[in-house]
């Protein structure tokens, strides 16, 4: 008969490691290929979604150089509210509405809010954003211009699309 050999803790683990490659090989495999398809992925998610709250600030720009009030309305959430500078804050789509349509009856404008920063939480985007606004009385006058610094919150609608929540915003000190 065979002479019998007494088995060391290491020769077990090379025969496990042997005999489990394949199974490395591809656990190996399927976790390289998920950290490449993750950031790729959630990138894209991301970069779809802080598009769809940038097109609501293009939304703003084309509504405010418009005057039209009524599309400036419905890019807000219904809970939404602005918060002018040293003014009481505006709530509720309607009374923001109104508010631009007394505005925009009164005053003709060039409006630019520049793309900036775009952040988004579970459900919550932030722009951070600087804009630029001319602005003229529709009585004649002269023009005045202002730039200045906003912070837009948007809450992110059961429908998926994006609706602004908080419109906050500072004039720069006019020399």
């Amino acid at each position: 008969r065979g002479r019998m050999r007494s088995v060391r803790p290491d020769d077990i683990r090379e025969v496990s490691v042997m005999r489990n490659q394949p199974y490395f090989v591809r656990l190996a495999i399927f976790v390289v290929a998920l950290l490449f398809a993750l950031p790729a992925g959630g990138a894209a998610f991301a970069s779809d979604e802080t598009a769809a709250v940038d097109t609501v600030r293009g939304g703003f720009n084309a509504a405010f150089n418009a005057g039209d009030a009524g599309a400036i309305g419905r890019l807000f959430d219904a809970e939404g509210m602005l918060l002018p500078p040293g003014m009481p804050a505006v709530v509720g789509a309607e009374k923001i509405t109104a508010r631009y349509a007394g505005y925009f009856g009164k005053t003709r404008s060039q409006f630019e809010l520049k793309p900036g920063d775009i952040r988004i939480c579970e459900g919550w985007a932030f722009l951070d954003a600087e804009f630029a606004r001319t602005d003229a009385p529709k009585a004649g006058g002269n023009a005045t211009s202002v730039e200045g610094h906003c912070l837009m919150v948007l809450r992110k609608q059961a429908d998926g699309s994006w609706r602004i929540f908080r419109d906050i915003w500072n004039e720069a000190a006019r020399p």
